[in-house]
């Protein structure tokens, strides 16, 4: 995972565990990436309220914001029997995995 800070100062802690990125503590945000992962760029903003309360969404100050690259495919030979029952094999599209360091983790100053 790409790690940029935005601005200067001091950042709010995270952790990432394979495919999960925690931003803040007690109990702080947790983000999935791979759940999160559709066939366009996503991108999860976390940010304060005017409580300062971290919140996922836009509130009064951007925290973090988790950028999520659209799904990748592979085409996978696959068996298919047509309806006058003939067998052949068919082309079908199947997601990869989420790739992490395709991810990346924008910290703006806390």
């Amino acid at each position: 995972m790409k790690i940029t800070n935005m601005n200067s100062g001091n950042y709010i802690p995270f952790a990432i565990n394979g495919s999960t990125v925690v931003v803040g503590t007690n109990p702080g945000i947790t983000v999935d990436m791979a759940a999160s992962q559709t066939d366009a760029w996503v991108t999860i903003d976390l940010s304060h309220d005017a409580s300062g309360n971290l919140i996922k969404g836009v509130g009064t100050k951007y925290v973090a914001n988790v950028i999520i690259p659209p799904k990748s495919y592979k085409l996978v030979d696959t068996p298919y029997t047509g309806p006058d029952g003939t067998a052949t094999t068919i082309k079908v599209k199947q997601a990869l995995p989420l790739n992490v360091s395709a991810c990346t983790l924008q910290l703006w100053s806390v």
